[in-house]
């Protein structure tokens, strides 16, 4: 018998009924059906369905205990993998856990700006995982008891996202019975990007030119130690008490960008044997090879960086990190001993979604930090995580979205220019060709790949990144 069963949402809930041999590969999902009962056709544009962005998607219940459970054990496990144009399979993924915390990173930090207070709170275990999907993918995933959000990558289907659906109704400003009655029946949302509707004139940064780089060797295994931080803001939209809080966030979508710069680079070797890293599969170009460790996972619970412009947000959150003494950042400038601080917003901002402290900032935390000239640079960057407020530009802040403008930014502080026009990149054995993470003009579509220009990942990036960064002894 299979291990889940799929039942139509007008329907009554049927689990999948499982023995004790297959326990770990439950997931009770229960697709959303619309017209003629067809479970591929795109949802209705009602009130009924409040994400309109997702005009192919699936809403789904998983049974996240049971697959939080599995994969401890190490054991394979299923996932929903939604295919262009809306049809769910399921994919049996084997998942190795990735954890990217330092040493020392034992607790998250709350810093209250009005009260001039902090508090440090434990953090759980890590859940962020990467792995392979059977007959060929690579999956980036964190997979807790009460959520699971991440990616697969399996040709020639492309690229498929699971994320909870309590958050996304929630930032949508979805009234609270609506919520209520989804919530009872689902708890997730599937969707393949290419289905996506895409970002509209993202008005991202207004370009620059990159830091000179020597001659380096670029092959390097290299450890990426970023800080992440956020506002009040995000604070309010990843609660302590979400299915997904802000530290688990942040982790969520540096998981991803550790594939980003660990697996996708550079092509398959024992160190990230763990995915599927073929440089013909994923479109990696042999640029770089950097893992990321998080450093710290912080917070504003009150007061801090508070503008409405993401560029002014920017500068409060280097001053606010570089310029201050405990509790609010750790004795004295622990920031300053990291390669980079992300800086994640729960706000909406009213001029664009993200900004980087200049191009090449990689490492650096030095005068340039404070500059108001075109000399402005440090390892800064800030990424809004929320759907836009206003209409001159769009972001929807699913998890598609926030992951690429996330290593949009990172790619800015590791040297990647801005493209304002066509920058082609392919993967999926160049099968599926597309858009890079530094051509914003038209914001992040159904067509944007996550893979850097090659020339910059090999020229500009991979360099710096040999230049600034420590090498590491191991890289797993």
């Amino acid at each position: 018998m299979s291990a889940f069963q799929v039942a139509r949402a007008r329907q009554s809930p049927r689990l999948g009924k499982v023995s004790a041999v297959i326990v770990c590969c439950i997931i009770g999902l229960l697709p959303l059906a619309y017209a003629d009962g067809a479970q591929n056709a795109g949802p209705p544009k009602t009130s009924d369905n409040p994400l309109n962005e997702f005009p192919h998607s699936t809403l789904i219940r998983l049974n996240t205990a049971a697959l939080a459970h599995a994969v401890r054990a190490g054991r394979e496990i299923q996932l929903p993998f939604g295919r262009p144009g809306g049809e769910v399979v399921k994919r049996k993924v084997q998942l190795t856990l990735r954890n990217l915390r330092s040493a020392d990173l034992t607790e998250f930090v709350l810093k209250d700006g009005v009260a001039g207070s902090g508090s440090s709170v434990p953090l759980p275990p890590p859940a962020t995982y990467q792995g392979k999907v059977r007959d060929g993918g690579v999956a980036v995933f964190t997979i807790t008891e009460a959520a699971i959000e991440g990616s697969m990558l399996v040709a020639p289907d492309g690229w498929s996202f699971i994320e909870p659906l309590e958050p996304l109704l929630r930032l949508r400003n979805v009234e609270p019975a609506q919520r209520e009655r989804l919530l009872k029946k689902f708890n997730h949302v599937v969707y393949n990007t290419s289905d996506l509707l895409g970002s509209v004139s993202l008005n991202d940064d207004l370009g620059g030119l990159p830091t000179a780089v020597s001659s380096v060797n670029p092959h390097l295994p290299l450890v990426m130690s970023i800080v992440a931080d956020g506002d009040a803001g995000l604070f309010r939209a990843y609660p302590l008490d979400s299915v997904m809080p802000f530290w688990l966030k942040q982790e969520t979508l540096l998981n991803a960008i550790d594939w980003l710069y660990n697996c996708v680079e550079p092509d398959a070797n024992a160190d990230n044997a763990y995915a599927n890293c073929g440089n013909d599969f994923d479109g990696g170009s042999n640029g770089f090879q950097a893992r990321v460790r998080i450093d710290r996972l912080e917070v504003w619970t009150a007061g801090g960086p508070d503008a409405s412009t993401r560029n002014a947000v920017l500068r409060q959150s280097i001053s606010m990190t570089h310029q201050a003494s405990p509790l609010c950042c750790g004795p004295p400038h622990t920031a300053g001993l990291s390669s980079l601080v992300h800086f994640f917003s729960g706000k909406g901002f009213e001029d664009g979604a993200g900004e980087a402290a200049g191009i090449g900032g990689l490492n650096y935390d030095g005068d340039h930090c404070f500059d108001t000239t075109l000399e402005f640079k440090c390892n800064h960057a800030v990424s809004q995580l929320v759907p836009s407020p206003v209409s001159q530009y769009t972001f929807h802040g699913n998890a598609f979205e926030q992951q690429a403008l996330v290593a949009h930014e990172i790619g800015h502080n590791n040297n990647a220019k801005e493209f304002f026009s066509a920058s082609p990149v392919c993967w999926l054995f160049n099968e599926v060709c597309g858009m890079s993470l530094m051509e914003s003009n038209t914001g992040f579509t159904d067509r944007t790949l996550y893979l850097y220009d090659t020339q910059d990942a090999q020229v500009l990036m991979g360099p710096l990144l040999a230049e600034q960064l420590e090498t590491a002894p191991s890289n797993p």
